[in-house]
Order: C-alpha cells, then sequence, then structure tokens
C-alpha cells in the first residue's frame, strides 16, 4: 500500500516537472518502468568555480516516501565539502526525519515528508553554491574550498568591477600564465580567459594537480589578503581576524600573531567524528590523517583552546582568548598599530620644524 502511494506520488511530480520545468536542472525516470529511481542533471550555478558545467545524479527513492527521504549520488565526478567521495550528497534535508541523536541537527533541518523532487534539488543546488565547511563529508574538497573557492567567490559576489581587476586568474596576469603553462590551453574559454568549472573540474579529479593548483595560486591569494589586511589596518582595526585553515601550508604563519588553535584528543576526536558522521571507525581515521596534525598545529600556535571537555568549557576558553587577543597593546604592538605609527611620524615632523626653527633662530 505504502509503495502504491509513493509510486502515485512520485508520478504526479514527474508530471508537474514537464508541465512546468525548473530552471537549473532537469529530471526524469531512469527506466519509465521505475518511478523510484530518477536521473537528475544539475547546472552549475552561477558565480562559483560550478558554472557553466552540468552535473549528472541519481536519485533513488525508499518504498516508502515521503515518510522516509531519498539518497542522491552524484555520477558525474564532482569534488564539493558536502559530497562524498562516491559521489552521495550529505545535506540535512536528506537525513532521516526527527531529532539528531548527536544533536548536532535540528529536527526542523531533517528530512521532512513535504520535501519534493524539486525542492531536494534546489537544496542541492544551493549546497553547490554554499558549501558547509564545518561538517565537511569530504575534507580534502573543505580545504581547497575554503582557501581557494570561497575566497574568489567572496570577492566576486561583493565587488565584481573590484574583482576584475585584481583577478589572480585574469587574462595576461602572472597567475593566468603559470596556470596555463601548467594545465594547458585546454582550460581556456574561446575568448582566452580561463574556464572556471574547467579548470576547477581538472584540479578536482587529481590530488596531485589540486596540490599544483594551490601551490600556483597560493602566492597571489596571500598578497591579495595582505592588501586587505593593510586596508583594515588604515581604517584603525586594532583587532584583525584571519580564519585560514591552510595557515602552516601556505607559511602565512610568519606574519600573523598571536596564532590560535583548537586541539582535541586523537581519541576524542575520532568518536565525534564517528558519533556525528555516522561513519566506521576506519573512515573517521582515514579522515583525520588526511590532515594536518592537531599536535603540530598546536605546537606552533601562541593560544590553544582545549577542545576535550562540554560546550560549555569551550565557551569559557573562548571568553578567556577573547581576552588575551583584545588586551592592551604592549609599547611594540601599539608603535606597529595605525596609531602608533602616526603617533611616530607626528613626533618626527614635529622633531624635525622645530630642529629647523632652532636652527634658524642661531643663524
Amino acid at each position: 500500500m505504502a509503495a502504491t502511494q509513493a509510486s502515485l506520488l512520485l508520478q504526479k511530480q514527474l508530471r508537474d516537472l514537464c508541465k512546468k520545468p525548473v530552471d537549473g536542472f532537469s529530471a526524469g525516470l531512469v527506466d519509465e518502468s521505475d518511478v523510484f529511481e530518477w536521473s537528475v542533471s544539475i547546472m552549475g550555478p552561477p558565480d562559483t568555480l560550478y558554472e557553466g558545467g552540468f552535473f549528472n545524479a541519481i536519485m533513488s527513492f525508499p518504498k516508502n516516501y515521503p515518510n522516509s527521504p531519498p539518497t542522491v549520488r552524484f555520477t558525474s565526478e564532482m569534488w564539493h565539502p558536502n559530497v562524498y567521495p562516491d559521489g552521495k550528497v550529505c545535506i540535512s534535508i536528506l537525513h532521516p526525519p526527527g531529532d539528531d541523536p548527536n544533536g548536532y541537527e535540528l529536527a526542523t533541518e531533517r528530512w521532512s515528508p513535504v520535501h519534493t523532487v524539486e525542492s531536494i534539488v534546489l537544496s542541492i543546488i544551493s549546497m553547490l553554491s554554499s558549501p558547509n565547511d564545518e561538517s565537511p563529508a569530504n575534507v580534502d574538497a573543505a580545504h581547497f574550498n575554503i582557501f581557494l573557492i570561497e575566497h574568489l567567490q567572496k570577492q566576486w559576489r561583493e565587488n565584481r568591477d573590484e574583482f576584475k581587476k585584481k583577478d589572480v586568474l585574469r587574462k595576461g596576469t602572472s597567475g593566468y600564465k603559470g596556470v596555463v603553462a601548467a594545465f594547458g590551453e585546454d582550460i581556456l574559454q574561446a575568448n582566452g580567459e580561463v574556464d572556471r568549472p574547467k579548470l576547477g573540474q581538472v584540479g578536482f579529479s587529481d590530488p596531485g594537480k589540486r596540490q599544483l593548483l594551490n601551490r600556483l595560486l597560493a602566492p597571489y591569494i596571500s598578497s591579495d589578503i595582505f592588501w586587505e589586511i593593510l586596508s583594515l589596518w588604515l581604517k584603525g582595526y586594532k583587532v584583525i581576524v584571519l580564519d585560514i585553515p591552510l595557515l602552516f601550508e601556505a607559511r602565512m604563519d610568519k606574519w600573523t600573531k598571536p596564532i590560535t588553535a583548537v586541539w582535541v584528543d586523537t581519541e576524542t576526536r575520532l568518536q565525534r567524528l564517528m558519533a556525528r558522521d555516522r561513519i566506521n571507525e576506519e573512515d573517521a581515521r582515514n579522515r583525520i590523517n588526511a590532515q594536518v596534525s592537531l599536535d603540530l598545529k598546536r605546537s606552533q600556535a601562541n593560544i590553544v583552546t582545549d577542545n576535550s571537555g562540554s560546550l560549555e568549557d569551550l565557551e569559557e576558553q573562548f571568553q578567556k582568548v577573547l581576552v588575551q587577543v583584545t588586551r592592551l597593546l604592549t609599547w611594540t604592538e601599539f608603535w606597529l598599530s595605525r596609531q602608533g605609527a602616526f603617533s611616530a611620524l607626528v613626533s618626527t615632523v614635529i622633531g624635525v620644524v622645530a630642529g629647523k626653527k632652532n636652527v634658524l633662530s642661531k643663524l
């Protein structure tokens, strides 16, 4: 009976999509004889590295739909923080309904019977535009996304004209020349500009190529960050926070102080990861091993927050860190601040003027 109801509901949704197609994707049955298996083709959202691409996926519905969610798996190659290496999509609305036993998601964020094929695919398109880096299904993709994709996309969204002027991949720039030399002219559009979706897919498909792309662009991105810091310094900001997961890999730790790190012991980290993402120990260890050791980060940090306790303990430690980074400046730090630099400049000017007056009076 439940299977019959699910079948009728899915047939209705198929008819509705055929009558009123939705921009951004197309959907249909893999086999006309099986209404529970859908084929979906998603257009890469604009202003992202997926723009211009077409990504195919299979949506498999259970017999008790809509009481339980379908599973969605990309068959096209997809490198994204919220997509497992095997292509399976990991977003809240595809998790079983009800309260999260691990307490990481609200019941309202999880599956609801009101969801349709259309709302599911639109949620996936939203995921492509705004990845969740805090709870990644693919750790490598999350690191790369934070360091490169999000940095470029944020500037593109906020100020396109200014972004085009300092775009590290703009035709003729050093970044452009380095990337073309490394990956060939196949990554270029007809007008000679870099085809970002194609470059993204090239970098995503091979860890070695991804690392090469990082090495080529990191210096220019680092330079861009430097100018943003300088701009904030000139505006008088006393505290500037940089959230850079690849801080040590990019060697940007040499000009940041203090460096803060959040640490947790390996066993606690392992258990939390298994509980949060509902994965086995082997998969959890593989994820942890793919990242830079927290012990190494702790050894190089100036301030360390121990996250082995409760959320209340973490909040208490955060308040202490906040006090540390907003404390009164030392004299050395003061002279490096804008106020200190201006004070030194004014003192120098006054000294020079006073010296000239003394010389003139003696003459």
